[in-house]
């Protein structure tokens, strides 16, 4: 049985609880024009925005402040939108006031596959290629960290079997048990972000975690 399971609705992501699961996948579309927009905008705008935010008690217009004017107002509130919707639906999951979220165009951040020493965190990728993870049968978790002493990629030997590797789609939204996870410790999802081709953009990649409950 699949450790990953995909759902068409937001508020079956509830099903993480479920104790054989690992990883829950919302598989949705943004709408076009918000997509070829936020694809525009990796190719020319650095984003960086790591903070606390609170739903419903934080404006989302706090969300990408390097963004202004220049931009269409109505693609940049209905993204910020999205954002805080997001953050309300974890934080509805994790009963948590308070989440830790980072907003940013990144490239070669975290490659090689590892697992988090968390709980629980919610990852999209709103443009470009999304993170990839794999079921724990099909990962050499022995050989995460700095266990492997080969000399080869160690994504290549954490993971022998290419063809098990999954991956978001732009859009979609995952949930990914950490090592932390109660009655889970040591068997979070094991994931990293997607390999960069030189000359390709960054993808903007938005996280999510609890700080409180």
């Amino acid at each position: 049985m699949s450790e990953t399971i995909r759902v068409e609705d937001v508020v079956d992501l509830a099903r993480v609880y479920e104790p054989e699961v690992t990883s829950a996948v919302w598989s949705r579309a943004l709408p076009d024009e918000l997509t070829a927009w936020l694809d525009a905008l990796r190719r020319g705008t650095a984003l960086n925005v790591i903070t606390q935010y609170r739903p419903g008690v934080d404006r989302p217009d706090v969300l990408a402040p390097t963004l202004d004017a220049h931009h269409p107002a109505a693609l940049l509130r209905a993204w910020r939108d999205d954002i805080d919707t997001l953050a309300q639906v974890f934080a509805d999951l994790f009963e948590a006031r308070a989440l830790g979220l980072r907003l940013s165009t990144v490239t070669t951040h975290c490659q090689r596959f590892h697992v988090d020493r968390i709980t629980a965190r919610l990852i999209t990728t709103y443009a470009g290629a999304g993170t990839e993870w794999v079921d724990d049968r099909f990962a050499r978790r022995d050989l995460l960290g700095h266990a492997y002493r080969g000399d080869g990629d160690p994504n290549d030997a954490i993971v022998p079997d290419r063809a098990r590797i999954q991956r978001l789609r732009a859009g979609d939204v995952g949930i990914f048990k950490g090592d932390a996870w109660p009655d889970r410790e040591g068997r979070g999802c094991v994931h990293r972000s997607p390999p960069h081709v030189p000359g390709e953009p960054p993808r903007i990649l938005l996280t999510l975690e609890a700080l409180e409950s």
